[in-house]
């Protein structure tokens, strides 16, 4: 679907006559998963075998990350095994490799969807392949000749379940907790008490998430074509938008918009804050800056009066997670 170039919309709400052009503020950011799809279709329909290099490496960079992390936290400990609990594992394959490359942790990886249950978490895998894959190519990043240990599985546990399930059948507590999908949780109070509950004193937190408030916080499913929308429109007016210019989709539109995506929205000051009264103390924080950031710049250039009114809309937002890619929050729990 195609707008016309001039073509604005009032939002009442906030006073503004939003610009919208999807060629020009949406699709230059998105792709189609698949050849002969549109830009929101979901790649759990494309029937996609094995892992792209892309996705291998993403997995590597994830599992560095967190090893990193580890031994920066537990490099003076003489502790001889690191209990390590991934929330929202999706395919699993970021635990199994993390316990590849460090033969002191042992992972738990819990998800109610798991291996492309979720039209967000799509990637099917032949996990023996894949960490081969991981394997070769890690090896050959690190100038590693030498063989890993094959007890990696021994060290893996996973479970299709929820947090709050979890925790009632499990009595353990982790020296470090991961989860890279806050985004998708509904509620972030309840989940933020639940997730700091199972991490031991000393232990850490580990957060990597995208922004709803980013350019492309609400994923191809529910983006607009209005330069950060989704910051702008309230809720009757983004169902009302959908209505009227997605009407062959606007009922799974909104159904990921709200039902996909955390609701009410949180900042990631609101996340930190939720930790802080949960006695955990930020360590750090990490914003990655987008792939498609020149293009966003142009926009923020082009349009200073949409990121000024975008940045009043939405009080607790800051101009940094606004227009950031991922950001990794690591806290400590006192």
């Amino acid at each position: 679907m195609k707008y016309k170039k001039d073509n604005f919309l009032k939002i009442s709400s906030c006073n503004y006559a939003a610009p919208i052009n999807i060629d020009k503020y949406l699709l230059r950011f998105l792709s189609p998963t698949s050849p002969n799809t549109n830009y929101w279709d979901s790649p759990t329909e494309a029937y996609l075998e094995g892992l792209s290099t892309r996705e291998i490496s993403r997995i590597i960079k994830q599992s560095e990350e967190i090893n990193t992390i580890i031994k920066n936290k537990f490099k003076t400990s003489q502790k001889e095994k690191i209990n390590f609990l991934d929330v929202g594992t999706g395919n699993g394959m970021v635990p199994k490799f993390l316990n590849v490359i460090n033969e002191k942790v042992y992972s738990t990886a819990i998800d109610p969807f798991l291996h492309g249950g979720h039209k967000t978490s799509w990637q099917q895998s032949n996990f023996k392949d894949e960490i081969n894959a991981c394997m070769k190519l890690y090896k050959s990043n690190n100038n590693i000749n030498s063989e890993f240990k094959n007890d990696y599985m021994d060290r893996y546990i996973e479970k299709r379940i929820y947090l709050e399930e979890h925790i009632k059948v499990n009595s353990n507590n982790y020296d470090c907790v991961y989860c890279k999908a806050i985004e998708h949780i509904p509620n972030w109070v309840d989940f933020t008490n639940q997730i700091c509950s199972v991490v031991e004193k000393e232990g850490i937190l580990i957060f990597k998430h995208r922004s709803f408030y980013s350019y492309l916080g609400p994923h191809r499913y529910s983006s607009t074509g209005i330069p950060w929308g989704h910051c702008l429109l309230n809720d009757d007016e983004y169902i009302d938008y959908s209505k009227k210019f997605h009407s062959n989709r606007y009922k799974d539109m909104c159904d990921f918009y709200f039902k996909g995506l955390s609701h009410p929205r949180m900042s990631i000051r609101d996340l930190i804050q939720l930790c802080i009264t949960n006695k955990f103390t930020l360590e750090s924080l990490f914003i990655e800056k987008p792939r498609y950031h020149k293009l966003q710049n142009n926009i923020i250039k082009n349009l200073p009066e949409l990121v000024k009114k975008v940045l009043k809309v939405n009080e607790n937002l800051s101009f940094e997670e606004m227009t950031s890619g991922l950001i990794t929050l690591v806290l400590k729990k006192n």
